[in-house]
């Protein structure tokens, strides 16, 4: 299995059909540092990790896995962003007042206009897919 980021790159581009466990422990996982607000404690310390499986050649295709034990803040995205949820649920609360909550098995979307604030209040991993525009 894949032992590093170039490695798991030279797997998803080999020909043929590809099982990829992202629970496997030597998919590489990296601290998820200010990417959004409430990705890190106030003294920066990481509260998400992610796992890239793919990214387009010209960056605005990306495919992998993110984990978090809890966080709140504004969702974000360049452009659409796909997430399956595998583990845990989220609540997503509109600038309207509703909300909406994911579990596993669901998907979330959302794109760069829309606003939504991400309640998470237990440990969550997905898988998501964002296509920048």
């Amino acid at each position: 299995m894949a032992t590093s980021d170039e490695t798991v790159e030279q797997l998803i581009t080999t020909p043929g059909a590809k099982v990829i466990n992202i629970a496997d422990p030597e998919i590489p996982w990296h601290d998820y540092l200010d990417k959004l607000p409430g990705e890190t404690t106030p003294d920066h310390v990481a509260k998400a990790k992610h796992a890239v499986l793919y990214s387009s050649p010209d960056g605005k295709v990306t495919l992998g896995a993110w984990s978090r034990d809890e966080g709140y803040g504004p969702i974000g995205s360049p452009g659409w962003s796909f997430d399956i949820v595998l583990e845990g649920s989220v609540t997503l609360i509109n600038t309207d007042g509703t909300e909406q909550t994911a579990g596993p098995g669901e998907v979330i979307l959302y794109r760069t206009e829309d606003v939504a604030e991400w309640h998470q209040t237990g440990y969550l991993r997905k898988f998501y897919i964002s296509i920048e525009e």
